[in-house]
């Protein structure tokens, strides 16, 4: 809800002319795309040409169909802009991202938002959640993290993980990926989280300003 205000007519196409990189936006379990508009506008402003995965609402899925679906979208994505430099993903779409790896070899930087890639998250509703909606029995769930971690692993240094201390979903000890650049945002000097409380959450964090201007940007830009 709080990501979905920010934003609610359809992203649109126009470009600006002088784009200096292509990415792609993965959203998390569930996020209808139109939820990262606000984040889209703003890429898009610093002359990052963006697209943003759409795989509907609250559409029961299986692991299966949705891995399709995340490729055939992601495919066309490329046949249209060319080649990725870089992804983005919130929470699941950090999964998914880090997974592209061993298609996309290519990809400069990818980006994971509060994304569960050790021990799953504390929270047994969302591997419940993940079990009903995604039909992904818990012992398959170890074996696709594992696979993750696979695909993700010859190329760590192209990985950083942003999660927050105030994240009860995906704190930072879930969301590290092992030899990557993990950040923290408390550990980043001039967060100003205590006058800016509802970015300390785990559908906040791309709204925060200074995730953004200071953690991302930097990040997609050296």
């Amino acid at each position: 809800i709080q990501m979905a205000a920010s934003g609610l007519t359809p992203v649109g196409r126009k470009e600006f002319p002088e784009h200096i990189a292509n990415g792609i936006v993965l959203p998390g379990f569930q996020a209808p795309w139109i939820a990262y508009r606000d984040f889209f506008f703003w890429l898009r402003s610093n002359r990052l040409r963006t697209r943003v995965l759409n795989f509907g609402v609250l559409k029961p899925s299986s692991i299966n169909r949705r891995e399709k679906e995340l490729h055939e979208q992601v495919e066309k994505i490329v046949e249209e802009i060319g080649e990725i430099d870089f992804l983005i993903g919130q929470s699941l779409g950090g999964l998914e991202a880090v997974s592209l790896f061993s298609v996309y070899p290519g990809i400069k930087k990818v980006i994971a938002i509060a994304s569960p890639f050790s021990n799953g998250t504390p929270w047994r509703i969302v591997e419940l959640g993940a079990k009903l909606m995604m039909r992904i029995p818990e012992p398959m769930q170890g074996t696709l993290l594992r696979k993750i971690h696979d695909c993700g692993k010859p190329f760590a240094d192209r990985i950083t993980t942003i999660s927050t201390k105030y994240d009860k979903l995906v704190p930072p000890s879930h969301a590290a990926f092992p030899g990557a650049k993990n950040i923290v945002v408390e550990d980043v000097r001039g967060n100003g989280w205590k006058r800016k409380e509802r970015f300390r959450t785990h559908v906040g964090l791309p709204l925060s300003p200074f995730v953004r201007e200071k953690i991302i940007l930097p990040e997609l830009l050296n």
